[in-house]
């Protein structure tokens, strides 16, 4: 797991041990869908349900950074995400947001706990000049 999504996970269970409840600010807790190289042929992000964005984007560069694909929701449910790639290759899943409440009372949003990453095996075809491998073994 990436140094700053742990940081994120532990922050949100921080308040009802260590920290005063009033002084809690919670980031979105994003699912990070991990791509098995970078750069990559991906050429469209579509996303419905809650996690869709307000002027329907599908630009790959609102989504992603590096190997991750990062989806967000403000609201519980369940969100599809499909990733096309020009080879037209396509990966799709389902993220489940759950409203959760912390030891302070506060609610917020989050993927369940086996959604947080989301191992996407793209084929090597979808790397680009050979791309940098993320560690998941691309054939």
């Amino acid at each position: 797991m990436p140094f700053g999504l742990a940081l994120l996970c532990l922050a949100a269970t921080a308040c009802k041990d260590d920290m005063d409840c009033d002084d809690v600010a919670y980031l979105r807790q994003p699912a990070v869908l991990e791509l098995a190289c970078t750069p990559t042929d991906l050429s469209s992000v579509q996303v419905s349900g809650p996690c869709a964005t307000a002027d329907g984007s599908t630009a790959p560069g609102d989504f992603v950074s590096g190997t991750q694909v990062t989806i967000s929701s403000d609201v519980a449910g369940d969100c599809q995400v499909t990733l096309t790639f020009a080879t037209g290759y396509e990966y799709s899943t389902t993220i489940t947001f759950t409203e959760e409440t912390d030891g302070c009372g506060t609610s917020h949003v989050e993927p369940q706990a086996n959604q947080v990453v989301i191992w996407v095996e793209n084929p090597a075809s979808t790397c680009v000049d050979g791309g940098t491998d993320s560690g998941l073994g691309v054939d």
